[in-house]
């Protein structure tokens, strides 16, 4: 509502089924902000029913514990002024409950949904935007022919909520529109409250399971060579682990702080790999 850029239009999806929810918010929320109900369950299917809603030429989509910077939209905006490009996102800072757990690497900020080591610190064009900070033109090709997969969504009903259908959207995208553009852009900042629930071993290893899980279904549908970014992130990874820390940690005060922060990348990714060939294994749909 204060964003610098004065047309849009803002509409709140709730989950289906919680209609007294959806109620409160009509109440409580300015009549110009439009709170409807999701067609189904999930992430995905919110996301797709807010897109069925929206009337405007460019859809930007955020998530519920995040906060927009005033300029928002007006930064993803002037990017569409070329033509080619299709998409744009931008860059999710956490917002920590008190201060950021010591054993907590920036390489894993995408287990809680923000932006990591090796995203793109610039402008440039990229193959996925993080769902949490995503617009794109609201393009009769893709209203008609993709959705965002609810088999890839969050879903906190699902025993394993998966985490890929903004991957496997643009990677539609791309599929659909050749030479279409996806855009990075950092200047357009979103803040991501991470809750403390959130904030632990067994949750880490758990969400990184799933990303596995979910990166298996991705290449088994669009080949391994779609994983490209994947396989660089796992490679900058393990020259952290062998390299990086080990000069860090000439001290044995730098050791403490160091060997949790390595032992838990360790761990996360064991727990990806994991789940990717269990994926694969079993065939995930």
């Amino acid at each position: 509502m204060r964003q610098s850029y004065p047309n849009t239009e803002i509409i709140v999806v709730v989950d289906s089924g919680s209609e007294e929810l959806a109620s409160v918010l009509r109440k409580d929320l300015p009549s110009n902000v439009f709170v409807i109900l999701s067609t189904g369950h999930g992430l995905s299917e919110a996301r797709n029913t807010g897109v069925a809603r929206a009337t405007g030429d460019i859809i930007a989509q955020i998530d519920d514990d995040a906060v927009a910077a005033e300029t928002w939209i007006e930064k993803l905006v002037c990017n569409y002024q070329d033509s080619k490009v299709t998409a744009v996102g931008g860059r999710v800072d956490p917002i920590w409950p008190a201060s950021k757990p010591k054993w907590v690497s920036e390489r894993l900020y995408w287990i809680v949904g923000c932006s990591y080591t090796g995203t793109a610190q610039t402008r440039r064009a990229v193959r996925n935007v993080l769902g949490a900070n995503m617009s794109y033109r609201k393009d009769i090709r893709i209203l008609g022919l993709m959705r965002f997969r609810s088999a890839l969504g969050m879903n906190a009903a699902e025993r394993w909520s998966m985490a890929c259908d903004e991957t496997d959207f643009f990677i539609n995208l791309s599929r659909l529109i050749p030479g279409a553009q996806i855009i990075l852009d950092p200047d357009a900042i979103v803040r991501h409250y991470v809750s403390k629930g959130k904030l632990s071993l067994s949750y880490f290893l758990r969400r990184a399971f799933s990303e596995g899980l979910s990166k298996a279904i991705i290449s088994r549908d669009y080949g391994f060579a779609s994983l490209t970014e994947e396989r660089n992130y796992v490679r900058g990874t393990f020259r952290e682990l062998l390299c990086h820390d080990r000069r860090k940690a000439t001290g044995f005060s730098n050791l403490i702080f160091e060997l949790p922060r390595a032992l838990v990348l360790a761990a996360v990714i064991c727990a990806t790999v994991l789940g990717f060939v269990i994926g694969h294994l079993r065939g995930y749909d």
